[in-house]
């Protein structure tokens, strides 16, 4: 694998939802660049080598008492 991967489009992040949170919400890039959050505060999922790993399996949950349905 590259030790430099390509960064994520913003026009690829666009189309990601979060696959935890019925409403689907939409994913952002963090900060470092290595995991995407959901809107809500709930999950977080990592970023390896470029590729987002969208299974709840692999996802950090950041915060339990997060209501996804109370987001906008």
């Amino acid at each position: 694998m590259s030790s430099n991967p390509q960064p994520l489009e913003p026009w690829f992040l666009e189309l990601l939802a979060c696959p935890g949170c019925e409403q689907r919400h939409p994913l952002t890039l963090s900060e470092s660049s290595d995991a995407l959050l959901c809107k809500c505060g709930r999950y977080s999922f990592p970023v390896r080598d470029g590729i987002p790993v969208l299974l709840l399996e692999e996802a950090t949950l950041i915060n339990a008492d997060a209501k996804p349905e109370g987001v906008a």
